[in-house]
């Protein structure tokens, strides 16, 4: 029986490399061009002291784009976030003050998003979370990918900073998951939803049809708004994908392991519709991921080898396309593997027992 599931992990391994690499090839990878249109950074921010000035400056900072504004909310922040977004002077900036809690229905970025987007008549609308860095072909890049592959939404992901020792086994697989798993050649032609995939640290789109699938207030309700914003235009049939962002743009999304704990326990519990979901995940995770280790202890080191190697390597292209690092993290794959499942558990407990908060609010 060992052998025949170490056979079947084997296999699948294989499978995602080969779907790995197929991925690799297709993705879209943003460059420059000149922008003509009028175009919208739109920066949420609550409590953001630390990153808003680094945001700011490099939003600020963009070329190739005739007609840009940048456009901060302050979300009812408790620190010097407000100050230092005020403390610029360019008149392409507009920071906009809030001190009311979202309505009722709605989380909290959702909210922020909306009066963003709500403030400007820009034709082309580029979300970035407040903690992203931009190059400064950042937005017109994304912009020209995005008419380049006649998409109306495109989220390049940024390249994702790490500092310590479980950020740098975890915040990669967010790039790892979708890379290996979403069959993104398809996902971007078909416009199926339960394909679609967005980051909300990066996102452009075209303003028009953002309003005809109903914007953010579409996805007031879900904590994870950024892919639900992209099945809203993947239901409306309107062509989106996620590329390559980590030339033009990074994030130190948590600069801490217990930040990265609390992040992703905010959230994860409602990725896997519902608990059966989020459980089938946790067992094919570690059955494709995990459970080969126990070859060497059963005389099938080379089916063990197979598979984690295919494993580790399928890790190391998409860290090596993507600007993760690679050692030794590709190696501890498994470990990273066991992290994440302990936080998909981790964040259910919490979202159960109505203890998951993020900011100070309730998710």
């Amino acid at each position: 029986m060992v052998t025949t599931l170490l056979t079947v992990a084997c296999v699948l391994s294989l499978v995602f490399l080969v779907h790995t690499v197929i991925n690799l090839i297709f993705m879209i990878r943003p460059s420059a061009a000149d922008v003509h249109e009028s175009v919208s950074i739109l920066i949420p921010a609550r409590n953001e002291e630390a990153n808003i000035k680094a945001v700011l400056t490099s939003a600020l900072a963009q070329e190739r784009i005739t007609d840009l504004s940048i456009f901060v909310l302050d979300d009812n922040s408790s620190d010097r976030t407000l100050e230092f977004a005020q403390s610029f002077t360019d008149g392409r900036l507009t920071v906009i003050s809030s001190m009311e809690e979202p309505p009722q229905g709605w989380h909290g970025k959702a909210w922020a998003c909306h009066r963003l987007a709500s403030a400007t008549q820009s034709e082309i609308l580029v979300f970035i979370d407040a903690d992203v860095t931009l190059e400064p072909i950042a937005v017109c890049s994304a912009i020209n990918a995005m008419k380049q592959n006649k998409l109306s939404l495109l989220s390049p992901f940024p390249r994702q900073e790490t500092t310590q020792p479980l950020t740098r086994l975890a915040q990669p697989l967010l790039q790892w998951s979708w890379i290996t798993a979403v069959p993104l050649l398809i996902a971007r032609k078909l416009t199926i939803p339960m394909l679609a995939v967005a980051n909300g640290q990066f996102i452009a789109c075209r303003r028009a049809d953002y309003l005809a699938v109903g914007g953010h207030e579409s996805v007031k309700e879900f904590v994870v708004e950024d892919i639900e914003l992209a099945r809203q235009f993947s239901r409306h049939k309107l062509r989106n994908s996620v590329a390559d962002g980590s030339k033009i743009s990074s994030c130190l999304m948590y600069p801490t392991d217990r930040e990265l704990i609390d992040g992703y326990s905010k959230n994860a519990w409602s990725q896997f519709n519902g608990i059966p979901g989020s459980v089938l995940v946790i067992l094919s995770m570690l059955f494709v991921y995990v459970f080969p280790l126990i070859g060497f202890a059963h005389g099938n080191a080379s089916l063990a080898a197979i598979a984690l190697g295919s494993n580790a390597l399928s890790r190391f292209l998409i860290g090596k396309a993507t600007g993760a690092r690679l050692w030794p993290e590709v190696l501890l794959h498994p470990i990273s593997i066991i992290g994440f499942c302990t936080m998909i558990v981790i964040s259910w407990t919490r979202h159960l027992r109505g203890t998951n908060t993020w900011k100070g609010r309730p998710v």
